[in-house]
């Protein structure tokens, strides 16, 4: 299969549609204290200075250290301190999800590497940015890293942590492709990271669903999943266990009801390659 684009291409891309930003400044203990921040009214003081004056371990010194753009000499504290502030609530909210989260951009309209077939209009995405917190390892990481299946020129150099693909059909949104490239075959230090970040996509995806007037969501099960593999890289079978935690796992965290559709629907998202119907789907009414 030819990439939908080449390199010189990429300058043409449309930016992505970015719907929101979670800067989560979770580094051991940094958020289980308070941060005693400098007095004198400045609100953009030098990172040097906020280290001697703020940091009181070495997390707290790596935060300040890569906080904000890449190679920022500053730090803007009242930036500084609604992100500690957002980081809490974040918390909170990641723990009812039962995972430790992780910081990203929520992005969508994003061009693929690949033809999607042409009903395919639905793209959401968990996007790491450089100028977003992450522990030393983890980013260091992803800086070295190019997107396999997302046009980066679209993306602002950013990388795509786990993505959903699927139509809009009237009131109703259905999701028919959930994939991270960074779940398998990556460091163990990176799977743990972003581990959970389906739950995650499908919160925010269901927000996102709810602001646009969608009734529902309608998810398929790994099983159907299966059949779209395309032959010339898996051959075909019973889904693999790490598909049935994904899709089915993933629709019994959120309680999605198994039913039968009124009528059957293409989960295949890749042009090019032989549809896949079926009327078996995982249903959450948002209204």
């Amino acid at each position: 299969m030819q990439p939908l684009m080449s390199d010189k291409e990429l300058e043409c891309v449309a930016p992505m549609r970015v719907h929101c930003t979670r800067n989560y400044l979770h580094y051991g203990d940094f958020l289980k204290h308070p941060v005693r921040f400098p007095t004198g009214g400045k609100n953009r003081i030098l990172k040097s200075d906020a280290r001697r004056s703020i940091a009181d371990s070495q997390f707290s010194d790596y935060i300040l250290r890569t906080y904000g753009p890449k190679r920022s000499r500053k730090l803007n504290l009242r930036q500084f301190k609604s992100d500690i502030e957002n980081s809490v609530k974040l918390r909170r909210w990641f723990r009812t999800l039962g995972i430790r989260g992780f910081s990203y951009r929520l992005g969508s309209e994003f061009v693929f590497r690949y033809p999607l077939h042409s009903k395919t209009d639905l793209r959401f995405g968990l996007f790491f940015f450089d100028d977003l917190f992450y522990p030393p390892k983890v980013r260091r990481y992803f800086q070295r890293q190019c997107d396999p299946h997302i046009l980066t020129g679209g993306t602002g150099g950013a990388i795509c942590l786990g993505f959903a693909l699927g139509r809009k059909m009237g009131p109703d949104w259905a999701l028919l492709t959930l994939q991270s490239d960074y779940m398998f075959r990556r460091p163990s230090y990176v799977r743990d990271h972003i581990r959970g970040w389906q739950r995650v996509l499908l919160s925010e995806v269901v927000q996102a669903a709810r602001k646009d007037g969608a009734a529902r969501i309608l998810m398929a099960g790994a099983s159907d999943q299966a059949d779209c593999r395309d032959p010339r890289f898996s051959s075909a079978g019973d889904a693999p266990e790490s598909w049935k935690i994904l899709y089915d796992g993933t629709a019994a965290f959120f309680d999605m009801v198994p039913v039968q559709w009124r009528k059957p629907i293409n989960v295949q998202v890749i042009n090019n390659l032989q549809p896949v119907n079926t009327d078996r789907f995982y249903v959450k009414e948002i209204a």
